[in-house]
């Protein structure tokens, strides 16, 4: 709901001359930071979380297929390219194939938290809460071109595989990925930083010690 009220902002906003990349940027910084919209609501995400956990499985069923054919319509005016003024509509074929993602950050916590609180449907072994998300999102985004990606840091390939499996992935249709790549020198760590800090604190004398504690303590990320 929240991404469709997004994408129906950016689409009234968005002119021919700006790059379509900044309003990624602003959607990104919009999960990051999402009490900057109100200053009375902390997160808006969770509060309609809290608002939509009395809806009806067919309420949120209907809710999610129409929201996101929305969604991917909106998405579907794109930029042919950077330097070009027009925006290229996609034919609906194009559009019904556009890819949506969906991202679950932290997952070790619930690839491991309430374990024993929900059970398999065949053996009735207990299958942590992760399992249970999993079942959910793909039950609601089933052959609506939605991709999870379950993310997570030193979290277990074997709790993934079980809870994956047990959900709804038979078959095992998804892909292990590990190596997601690292700052392994400090000019590429700061080629990254000067695309979100302004160059005059990067310039200054505690800009720089900023960039020497960076990399002291986060080049491995």
């Amino acid at each position: 709901m929240i991404f469709n009220l997004f994408a129906e902002a950016m689409d009234g906003c968005l002119k021919t001359s700006e790059d379509s990349r900044m309003y990624r940027s602003r959607w990104l910084l919009f999960q990051l930071w999402p009490s900057f919209v109100h200053p009375q609501v902390w997160d808006i995400f969770d509060e309609l979380s809290c608002k939509l956990s009395g809806a009806t499985d067919g309420f949120i069923n209907t809710t999610t297929r129409t929201l996101l054919t929305n969604i991917r319509k909106l998405c579907s005016t794109v930029q042919s390219d950077t330097t070009s003024p027009e925006p290229k509509q996609l034919s609906f074929a194009d559009t019904a194939q556009l890819p949506l993602f969906c991202v679950l950050d932290e997952a070790q916590h619930a690839a491991t938290q309430h374990s024993s609180s929900f059970r398999s449907d065949q053996s009735g072994a207990h299958r942590p809460i992760l399992r249970e998300i999993v079942k959910a999102w793909e039950g609601q985004s089933f052959g609506q071109g939605v991709f999870m990606v379950v993310a997570g840091t030193g979290i277990s390939k074997d709790v993934v595989d079980q809870s994956m499996a047990s959900a709804i992935m038979k078959d095992s249709r998804y892909r292990w990925c590990s190596d997601t790549g690292a700052f392994d020198s400090q000019d590429v760590q700061r080629r990254y930083l000067e695309r979100y800090l302004p160059r005059d604190l990067l310039s200054s004398e505690s800009g720089q010690r900023l960039l020497e504690r960076v990399w002291y303590w986060l080049h491995g990320r």
